[in-house]
Formats: C-alpha cells, sequence, structure tokens
C-alpha cells in the first residue's frame, strides 16, 4: 500500500463515521421535534389539564402510558423518579403474582406487599392504590381464575388418599381370602 491509498481509506472511514453520526443525530433530532412539537402545540392551559390527568392517574394507581412517562421525564423529573419507581414496584408484584400456586398465595404475596410500604415513604398512598390495582387486574384474568383453592387442594389430596387407602384394604382382603 501506498501513502496515498492510505489517505484515501482514512478519508472514507471519516466520513462514514461521519454519515453513522449525522444518521443518529437526525434520529434523535427527529424524536425531539415530534415529541417537543407534540406538547409545544398545547396551550399553557392544556399543558396544565394534561399534567393534571397524569397526576389523577397516577395519584389513582393507574399504569401510565408511555407519553406520559416521557412528559413527565422532560417537564417534571422529580415526579418522574416516584413514578418510575412506582412503575418498578408494580412490575416486580405482577412478576411475583405470576408465579403463585393458590389465589390465597397469590392473596398473601398481595397483602405483603402492603405491609412492606413504609409509614414514612412519601410514595406511600400511591404504593398501595398501585397494589390495588394491581390486584383487582389480576383477580380479573384468567391466571387467577386458574388457580386453586387451597381447600380444594387440600380435598383432592384427602380423595386420593381414601382411594389409595381403600384399595389398600381390598388388597388386603383379597391376600387374606386366597391365603
Amino acid at each position: 500500500m501506498n501513502n496515498q491509498s492510505v489517505g484515501i481509506n482514512a478519508t472514507l472511514v471519516y466520513n462514514c463515521k461521519n454519515n453513522i453520526n449525522n444518521t443518529e443525530n437526525v434520529i434523535i433530532k427527529k424524536y425531539i421535534d415530534e415529541y417537543v412539537t407534540e406538547t409545544s402545540a398545547m396551550s399553557d392551559e392544556e399543558k396544565n389539564d394534561y399534567f393534571k390527568e397524569i397526576c389523577r392517574r397516577y395519584y389513582s394507581g393507574k399504569k401510565l402510558t408511555a407519553k406520559e412517562m416521557n412528559y413527565l421525564r422532560v417537564y417534571y423529573p422529580e415526579m418522574y423518579l416516584h413514578a418510575e419507581r412506582t412503575e418498578m414496584k408494580r412490575r416486580i408484584l405482577q412478576e411475583k403474582l405470576k408465579h403463585c400456586r393458590t389465589k390465597e398465595q397469590a392473596n398473601q404475596i398481595v397483602e405483603e406487599a402492603h405491609c412492606m410500604v413504609s409509614i414514612d415513604d412519601p410514595d406511600k398512598i400511591v404504593l398501595h392504590n398501585v397494589y390495588n390495582d394491581v390486584w383487582k387486574n389480576f383477580r380479573k384474568s384468567n391466571e387467577y381464575s386458574g388457580l386453586k383453592s387451597e381447600e380444594k387442594i387440600e380435598y383432592s389430596f384427602i380423595k386420593k388418599g381414601v382411594i389409595l387407602w381403600q384399595a389398600h384394604a381390598i388388597c388386603v382382603q383379597i391376600t387374606c381370602m386366597t391365603n
């Protein structure tokens, strides 16, 4: 390779890197422009109403949409951190409920989640509302309806035990008769 071809290759690499950076910048700029124009098109009163709606949903324990979370991240970063924390707690509780084997176990997990909320937690009311919302939605789901009750499980074990005991007694009677 001669020095001239090395210079050409370096120029090509430099141009490729610049094009990638420009492409990334264009995508980022486009995303920011779309988001900013969406909210900047709102009047101050509309922005205030939108924020009130987000607050109402947040404090009632409802799941916030990605758009609402982005709005909080841009305009209310402190509230965004609180909302992100409560959403994380929501996901943790939902994941625990997915692994329940009985309805009583699911109920116990939700009760424990409520008990784990500190009295000093600034989001305690929100967390209780989030847990209630998760529990309400879980009870409506097919996952919950598919769970057995502990009473039914105990009854089925007892029933199987009686059948096994009766089968054992019949076998004992048959062996006694044949001897």
